[in-house]
């Protein structure tokens, strides 16, 4: 599989493209050995960018430009603790990370 422009193009995709997009993706595209944290496999044998629930989206951005506790996210945004521990389980599901200091550094190399 390889990876160009924001995308990821699996064997399969490549087997279908010929000319000059195949030459390009396949001589300056990054050639992976596994899917990288963030992408699943599609039902159409392609891969897409995992999507996080904006509720997710918002507490994932708290905790890596502020470093806010699970109880202060809680206060902000108008829910229970326990409702924003279960939002950042299913973050850290969705993402396959292991604690906040991943999910820091992931969502800083997004905003690159």
């Amino acid at each position: 599989m390889i990876r160009y422009q924001g995308h990821i193009y699996s064997d399969s995709d490549l087997a279908g493209m010929d000319g000059a997009d195949y030459e390009e993706i396949c001589a300056t595209g990054e050639e992976l050995d596994e899917l990288p944290r963030g992408w699943e496999s599609n039902t159409m044998g392609g891969y897409r960018k995992i999507r996080l629930t904006d509720t997710e989206q918002r507490i994932a951005e708290l905790i890596s430009t502020q470093g806010l506790t699970n109880a202060e996210i809680a206060e902000i945004i108008g829910v229970g603790k326990r409702t924003v521990d279960t939002h950042l389980r299913n973050i850290y599901t969705k993402l396959k990370l292991r604690n906040r200091a991943e999910l820091i550094i992931y969502i800083r190399k997004q905003s690159k």
